[in-house]
């Protein structure tokens, strides 16, 4: 437990603002904070409207894909980026 309550950790601030960036841009399924519930929260109080759910001819819900995920071209120069990266050890 921290002893003061107040003190932020930059490290873990850091790293869970990169892990939900990440994998909102990636479109991993199932990690983001993008659910059925919160698109159902943004149709009722009626903004992004072109993330509502749209319902399927079979009576399933499909959600949008939002306009920052990236194609899966784009997600391969991503990745190419961090795979080709070279850093310092030690």
């Amino acid at each position: 437990m921290l002893s003061v309550w107040h003190c932020l950790d930059p490290m873990h601030i850091t790293k869970n603002m990169c892990f939900n960036t990440l994998n909102t841009m990636m479109d991993t399924g199932g990690t983001e904070k993008d659910l059925y519930a919160t698109r159902l929260n943004m149709q009722l109080l009626g903004i992004r409207k072109e993330l509502h759910p749209v319902e399927l001819e079979n009576g399933e819900f499909e959600l949008p894909v939002a306009s920052w995920t990236l194609s899966k071209a784009g997600r391969s120069i991503h990745l190419s980026f961090f795979d080709e990266l070279k850093v310092p050890i030690g």
